[in-house]
């Protein structure tokens, strides 16, 4: 338990005020194209983007811990510290990888119950404040110091 716990201390600080508010909106917004099965109104999303603005730094806090203990269970010790290392700047940016599923299969991050979200792009979010707004692979180049070059 205290390997987790560590792991969100120490990126707590580094995660970008924009990304409760970007991942809260978000998960508003299909729930609510799921229900009514229309998008929102203008009016409708300002009102919910205000209202996540005005949370406390507190409640804040505890969503960014709940979402940071939540994604650290997904990856092995090697990772976690890997990604400790690579946000800290301790470390040029590496392959994380999550633990396997039930099918022996590297899976999807299921942040807010949207399983589409994937590592690169939550981590995108979490700590560079890029909402991106889709999971496609144009964007993805191959780094010179991957040590996976399989992926």
């Amino acid at each position: 338990m205290e390997e987790y716990q560590s792991c969100i201390r120490a990126l707590l600080p580094h995660m970008c005020t924009l990304a409760h508010t970007w991942f809260n909106l978000y998960a508003s917004r299909m729930r609510y194209l799921k229900q009514h099965k229309r998008c929102m109104s203008s009016e409708e999303e300002r009102e919910i983007k205000e209202e996540l603005l005005s949370q406390s730094a507190e409640h804040k806090k505890a969503w960014a811990a709940w979402l940071l203990d939540k994604l650290s269970h997904d990856l092995s010790l090697q990772s976690r510290q890997d990604l400790v290392l690579t946000i800290t700047s301790h470390k040029p940016p590496c392959c994380l990888f999550s633990n396997l599923n039930q099918h022996e299969k590297m899976h999807l991050t299921d942040c807010q119950h949207q399983g589409n979200k994937m590592w690169r792009l939550v981590m995108v979010i979490l700590f560079k404040g890029i909402p991106l707004e889709s999971t496609d692979g144009e964007r993805l180049v191959h780094g010179p110091q991957c040590c996976s070059p399989v992926l």
